[in-house]
């Protein structure tokens, strides 16, 4: 019998600015065989203007070049300011099981999003069991 553990990747996105209403895209990410386990959120906002407010979306690809619109998927993350009561720690983001063999990650800042957020995001994924 296997012992199935959890193994970190990434960071995807490390400690970046998403000022406003500013996006960041990540590089392209191959899902291994059994796909994604979760995404480790972390989100950080120095400012004394308000709490940070950041979503993640996904898009899809089968062949790493050619992708869908993040438009076309659900939002892992809708609102980070309405699902986490304090900006600073880390959270754990059950990841959907998309059929494709690629995603890319966007960042998008919300409304009222503070100038200086940072946000931080590594991929879990599990092995064995």
């Amino acid at each position: 019998m296997t012992t199935a553990r959890l193994i970190r990747l990434g960071p995807i996105f490390d400690n970046v600015l998403i000022n406003a209403t500013g996006t960041s895209t990540s590089g392209v990410i191959e899902l291994p065989r059994g796909g994604l386990e979760s995404l480790l959120f972390k989100q950080a906002s120095a400012s004394a203007a308000g709490t940070g407010n950041v979503k993640i979306e996904y898009a899809v690809s089968e062949d790493g070049v050619t992708f869908g619109s993040f438009a076309d998927e659900t939002d892992i993350l809708a609102s980070s300011q309405t699902s986490y009561t304090t900006s600073e720690g880390v959270h754990a983001i059950a990841f959907p099981n998309p059929l494709a063999r690629f995603i890319k990650l966007m960042l998008t800042g919300i409304s009222a999003n503070p100038a200086d957020t940072r946000v931080t995001v590594h991929g879990q994924l599990r092995e064995g069991g």
